[in-house]
């Protein structure tokens, strides 16, 4: 059945097949919605609950760290099947991280606007069959950690440290709902 969906009609019912092998886990694409269609009152309970959980961590002399990653597909919409709509760029999400980002009482690390400048390297910053980042994506999330926590510390520390890699074609998590029957 997979295999017939596939080659005739480009279509699985737990992927979105996009353009040059991208792959985009369908119920996981489907659920970005759900926040926007959330009530006022529960988006604001959703809005306190970092202010409450950052007083409660302040009180115990730590500061909350957020990092805020995109799902893949909203970082590469250019890639899904066209029959697969955007998030509103004024959406919920998109208050959310405006709200988060003048939070003074916590950092807000938005891993989207970091990565970014970096999607016109050419190296992809997610894997194009799973729905996480790479090790591309990952050492620029974390020199940005090591960065915010310094700079929270009083601390002049750069991440200069060098990285060698190698990029080899696996098979992930999208691809085995692809096999062949």
């Amino acid at each position: 059945k997979n295999q017939i969906d596939f080659s005739l009609f480009k279509y699985n019912k737990k992927v979105y097949i996009g353009s040059n092998g991208w792959l985009f886990q369908r119920s996981l694409t489907d659920s970005r919605w759900v926040f926007d269609q959330i009530t006022e009152d529960a988006y604001l309970k959703i809005e306190r609950s970092f202010d409450n959980l950052a007083a409660t961590l302040g009180q115990r002399g730590v500061r909350l760290i957020v990092i805020d990653y995109p799902d893949k597909s909203e970082f590469y919409p250019e890639y899904l099947p066209s029959d697969v709509p955007n998030l509103p760029q004024s959406g919920n999400l998109a208050r959310l991280r405006t709200a988060l980002d003048h939070n003074g009482n916590l950092i807000h690390i938005d891993v989207g606007k970091l990565l970014e400048p970096l999607k016109s390297d050419g190296n992809p910053l997610y894997t194009k069959t799973d729905i996480h980042t790479n090790v591309f994506a990952g050492i620029a999330v974390a020199k940005e950690i090591v960065r915010r926590i310094a700079e929270l510390e009083g601390r002049d520390i750069v991440w200069n440290e060098p990285f060698d890699s190698t990029v080899i074609r696996i098979s992930s998590s999208e691809a085995r709902f692809l096999s062949v029957l």
